[in-house]
């Protein structure tokens, strides 16, 4: 796997796009000191993931948007690993973000959009902490 990690290195322009996803989808909240760390897992995981479709391709992944990203993604991986295959990319984006100036800047992260009503949910950052003085902001 350090191989395949090796070979679907992203670009600096990707790196910071999963580290500043990394700090925001946890509130701000992310200890910097645990930001590498996550970073490697979920480059790991997005890599795995590649692997078990590759050997068994043609395959289907139904995955969080971040690791359907091609950028930073399964896509990307796949790309770097096997780049005459063909992929495909469906980022699920809520109805609410549909009309906000980010709808564009998302969308550009997936071959495909599919626009899914948008549900009420509690505030995930009102309960996240991770100690006092620890956050990476």
């Amino acid at each position: 796997m350090e191989s395949d990690y090796q070979k679907s290195a992203l670009t600096n322009d990707a790196k910071r796009s999963l580290e500043t996803d990394l700090i925001d989808g946890h509130c701000g909240k992310l200890p910097a000191r645990y930001l590498e760390p996550m970073f490697r897992v979920q480059r790991l995981t997005d890599i795995s993931m590649a692997q078990v479709m590759m050997r068994h391709s043609p395959a289907i992944l139904f995955a969080g948007n971040g690791h359907v990203r091609n950028d930073y993604g399964v896509p990307q991986v796949l790309r770097s690993l096997e780049p005459s295959k063909k992929r495909v990319s469906v980022g699920l984006i809520e109805e609410a973000q549909r009309d906000s100036t980010a709808f564009a800047e998302l969308a550009k992260l997936y071959d495909f959009v599919w626009i899914t009503p948008s549900i009420d949910r509690a505030d995930p950052c009102a309960t996240l902490h991770f100690g006092k003085s620890e956050s990476s902001k």
